[in-house]
């Protein structure tokens, strides 16, 4: 069993070795960087995995103190694996990863590796060793996104279990310049920090500072690591004068330099440690006495001066080892294992190049790592490519290409993406034909290694080499049809170049006079612009699929009637036109299990349970769904899985089942396959949120808000008051919404907006906006607009006097109640809409079994805030129907007031309160302390007067056991216990005797 090893040399592109600092000198001022770093890793090993990532500018020691760290680590009894990014020519995809998991398999016993490969076969995919020594393989092909997750996720484990498998403490991976790492791997550096919390793992990474801005892939994923809390960046500063003088000392095997030398170094190199080291070489290569005062004084200047010391120390070397030097600066800085390869470049052998290393090495221009060789920093190799002219360059690019596949011809497969580099980048000197097919190749070999965003740009690539050199019409067609689709497996915001790809290639489908494959064109097209993404264009995609419709609704089954009506029935939710979305969307299901197609199942039966709802088939919809989700789970699909969680909880919410609605976004949300896709993830969080809200833990809400970064849901703004900041939000939705014909959309920002103006008042301009909302409804039909929005316009009606309009869009509401679905908390919405008509009607004991049943459905439903509006809509119903039932409304308004205060709403929730009691009795309303009603308070001053329950019963006319209760809710409420206590509490609020006698 393996216990301890750490990284060396492993296979033909794998291993590296973290490089320790030329010439033997010790670290010097970073103790405090050391330490934090060392603080992590102890909590590492007790099972608090930690992410940490160094930075700094170039030469300023980020790879010299990782170094340090993993020897440390290492000596501790840790396994140390190690891997980095390179800055050369079409590096692999996921190249860090590669290395690290090579080493450890490498290292490892059979015995002690084959529980780890059982456990995670994916890995097999970016180590093909593993198939060979233990015949293992990954799962047969799935979706692009699940297999993607699937790679991932099993990194992960393989990760964890290497970890937990061993006696060692733990395992430490270091990966170096992840400011050069491809996208892929920072996908994958981002999903293991998101899994590894409990494990005993430390990740520890360095990136350069300089030229990772808000545009580089990097620093969207340490955002969102930082934001989740889940890394910790340690900043690296320059070295103080006092280090600066220790380490040009310790670089010149003195005990000391001259203050004033020190004082140039440190102000001439500005602390970094690179220019520190490149400037005392310098001084010693041209044989200055470092205590002459003349030295500290020499014009210097940087950073063009270490640039010129560098280019100074290259020009010192024969014509022939510069050479050797643009050669391996050209190929990159993993050089060092391609001697062959620059062999065949420069036409020479390799027993010559070894003098030229050794040369190379005496200089500090290269430098020995493990048993290969590196520039001694990348701003050498930077300095040898600036010095090329561009068209020598390219001729260098183009020898290069050549050579790596003449050397690797019989094992191309690690090497597709540098050869298709090279001849990219020989410019007009390429080999046209050669520079496409290595192009096509390394793009389909990313694309198996699951990298997409490396396959997109190969393929962009070979396509624009097509174009250059006249490529055949099928060819281009046959890359375009990739790039559309792999750009959306890459994430929404790649929509926009799928829909160009697919452009491009409905262009030359219409060149050719090709139908069938124009309409293709048209409904994919449609697809994405239907999609709910940035590039979303609903009437675009109307334009298309009325375009495809007379080729495609006429033709055999395949996948572009599959494109056809899957768009047609997405486009149909948006739209509002359940009918005509229903049947697309059944022959969607029917064409995709005929085609073997089991995620664009999922999608087409998420949308038919969609249209189920709005044509009033609520059970069918919620079951099909359910279905749906469960055979999203089954494959592993991340982003269906996340669709048919969000589909079904979204339409819970609306019915007013919240309870019922927060389990299936939360256990959505909580999966690992939902680690990597960040926007999504916080989406379904945004929908956790708005469950706890409308259920009135608004504490809840609040905390997974801000412990996910979610956004605050519409439900949380609304309760907690900030009613401008809605109102203002949902209009420039409502505008964008009308612009792109998105018509469901539009109903629902309706609803909202009706919701912020009935709450601040504005009765007039909540109608108005339900009213629109209810005609969408009933134009569409959709059952669950009008269930929705129905009875609230039908309440307002009643309130205006406008008994007849009411009347009618209650009508509508019973006859769907009267199919027997079950609406969830929207029934209770009748309930209360029927009570208000009949309550302003006059019949009040009518209005009561109708208010009695709502309140009886939002109780049951976990609705606090509807039971708060039924008991405020009673209130005014009851102010209005005479003096007789004043005492009774000024309770119901108490009841509303002690719900809002009790479940932490808002402040304009309670002014509200007050606002309407006013109108309706006329007079001011009196708050009481601890959400205490008004007859609490009466049943506290009559026991701090010293009644009996059975005096309070007869005083205030009612039962010994109501008085009891309301006894006992007081003690609650003022956390009090004992009638003794109680008086104590009124008393001390002047609600005793004295205020019961005033009264």
């Amino acid at each position: 069993m393996a216990t301890r090893h750490t990284a060396g040399t492993a296979g033909s592109r794998g291993g590296s070795r973290i490089p320790v600092l030329a010439r033997g000198t010790s670290i010097i001022g970073r103790e405090r960087e050391l330490a934090a770093l060392t603080e992590r890793l102890e909590a590492a090993g007790r099972g608090e995995a930690c992410v940490v990532v160094l930075s700094g500018e170039p030469g300023i020691g980020k790879s010299r103190i990782l170094s340090e760290f993993a020897e440390r680590a290492l000596g501790d009894g840790w396994i140390v694996l190690s891997g980095r990014a390179y800055d050369t020519e079409g590096m692999p995809p996921y190249l860090p990863f590669v290395e690290v998991l090579r080493q450890h398999v490498h290292a490892s016993s059979d015995e002690a590796l084959q529980p780890l490969v059982a456990a995670a076969p994916e890995v097999a995919t970016l180590l093909p060793e593993v198939v060979a020594r233990f015949g293992a393989s990954p799962p047969a092909r799935r979706s692009p996104e699940s297999e993607r997750y699937a790679l991932f996720q099993a990194v992960s484990d393989f990760l964890v279990h290497a970890a937990d498998s061993t006696e060692s403490r733990g395992l430490l991976i270091c990966l170096d310049d992840l400011h050069w790492a491809d996208r892929s791997t920072l996908l994958l550096f981002q999903h293991l920090a998101r899994t590894i919390s409990a494990a005993r793992i430390c990740l520890a990474g360095t990136h350069r500072t300089v030229g990772v801005d808000a545009a580089h892939p990097l620093s969207p994923i340490l955002a969102d690591l930082a934001r989740e809390h889940l890394y910790e960046g340690i900043p690296l500063e320059s070295l103080s004068m006092e280090e600066t003088a220790i380490l040009a000392a310790a670089l010149a095997g003195r005990e000391a330099i001259p203050r004033a030398l020190a004082e140039a170094l440190h102000g001439r190199a500005r602390g970094n440690p690179f220019f520190i080291e490149e400037f005392v070489h310098h001084l010693q290569a041209e044989g200055r006495d470092l205590d002459d005062p003349a030295v500290a004084s020499a014009g210097w200047g940087i950073p063009e001066g270490v640039r010129q010391v560098i280019g100074n120390r290259i020009g010192r070397l024969r014509p022939e080892d510069r050479q050797f030097l643009r050669a391996a600066a050209v190929l990159g800085d993993d050089f060092g294992q391609m001697f062959p390869t620059i062999s065949r470049m420069l036409d020479v052998g390799v027993s010559i190049l070894a003098e030229t290393v050794e040369e190379a090495v005496n200089a500090g221009l290269l430098r020995e790592d493990g048993e290969t060789y590196r520039f001694g920093h990348a701003l050498i190799r930077d300095a040898l490519l600036d010095d090329l002219p561009l068209s020598r360059r390219q001729r260098l690019h183009l020898s290069a290409a050549s050579a790596i596949g003449e050397v690797y011809a019989l094992s191309l497969d690690p090497w597709l993406s540098a050869i298709a580099s090279h001849y990219r980048l020989a410019g007009p000197f390429t080999d046209g034909e050669k520079a496409i097919a290595f192009a096509v190749r390394a793009g389909e070999a990313a694309e198996r290694a699951l990298s997409y965003d490396e396959a997109m740009g190969h393929w962009d690539a070979a396509l624009r080499l097509m174009s250059s050199h006249g490529a055949a019409r099928d060819h281009q067609l046959a890359i375009l049809d990739r790039l559309g689709e792999v750009a959306q497996v890459s994430g929404f915001d790649a929509y926009a170049r799928s829909i160009r790809y697919f452009e491009q290639a409905l262009a030359l489908h219409e060149a050719a006079g090709d139908r069938a494959g124009a309409a293709a064109m048209h409904a994919r097209i449609a697809l994405v612009l239907a999609a709910a993404s940035g590039v979303n264009d609903n009437q675009a995609a109307a334009h298309h699929l009325d375009t495809a419709a007379p080729v495609l609704e006429s033709g055999p089954p395949g996948r572009a009637q599959l494109s056809y009506y899957s768009a047609l029935g997405l486009l149909a939710v948006w739209q509002e036109n359940p009918r005509q979305g229903l049947e697309a969307s059944r022959i969607g299901m029917e064409l995709a299990t005929e085609l073997g197609e089991d995620d664009r199942w999922v999608s087409n039966a998420v949308m038919h349970s969609a249209h189920l709802t709005k044509l009033g088939n609520v059970g069918e919809s919620i079951e099909l769904n359910s279905r749906a989700w469960e055979a999203a789970d089954r494959l592993n699909n991340p982003f269906r899985s996340y669709t048919a969680a969000s589909f079904q909880a979204t339409r819970l919410l609306k019915m007013l089942a919240p309870l019922e609605a927060l389990p299936w976004v939360q256990r959505e949300a909580e999966t690992p396959r939902q680690l990597h896709a960040p926007t999504r993830r916080t989406a379904l969080f945004g929908n956790v949120a708005d469950a706890h809200a409308l259920a009135g833990n608004l504490d809840a809400a609040r905390e997974v808000a801000s412990t996910t970064g979610a956004r605050g849901g519409p439900y949380l703004a609304l309760y907690e008051g900030n009613w401008d900041r809605l109102e203002a939000g949902m209009l420039g939705k409502l505008q964008v919404a009308r612009e792109k014909a998105a018509i469901q959309d539009q109903g629902q920002l309706l609803e909202w907006l009706a919701a912020v103006r009935e709450a601040r008042g504005d009765r007039a301009g909540a109608i108005e906006a339900l009213t629109e909302a209810v005609a969408i409804g009933r134009a569409a039909p959709n059952a669950l607009v009008l269930m929705s929005e129905g009875p609230a316009l039908a309440i307002l009606l009643a309130l205006c006097g406008r008994e007849a309009e009411a009347g009618s869009h209650l009508e509508r509401c019973t006859e769907i109640l009267a199919a027997g679905e079950d609406w969830r908390g929207l029934a209770g919405r009748v309930a209360l809409a029927q009570a208000t008509v009949a309550g302003l009607g006059g019949c009040i004991e009518e209005a009561a079994f109708s208010l009695a049943h709502a309140i009886e459905t939002f109780q049951s439903h976990a609705l606090p805030w509807a039971e708060a509006e039924a008991l405020l809509l009673w209130g005014q119903i009851l102010a209005r129907a005479g003096r007789q039932h004043r005492h009774e409304a000024s309770q119901s308004f108490a009841a509303a007031l002690a719900i809002y205060t009790g479940r932490g709403a808002g402040k304009p929730w309670l002014e509200r309160v007050h606002a309407l009691q006013q109108a309706a009795l006329g007079d001011k309303p009196t708050t009481y302390p601890d959400g205490l009603t008004e007859r609490e308070v009466e049943v506290l001053r009559l026991v701090a007067s010293g009644r009996s329950s059975r005096e309070i019963g007869e005083t205030l006319v009612l039962s010994v056991r109501t008085v009891e209760r309301h006894i006992a809710n007081v003690y609650i409420k003022t956390n009090t216990h004992g009638r003794a206590q109680a008086t104590a509490y009124a008393l001390a609020r002047g609600l005793g005797v004295a205020g019961l006698l005033e009264r």
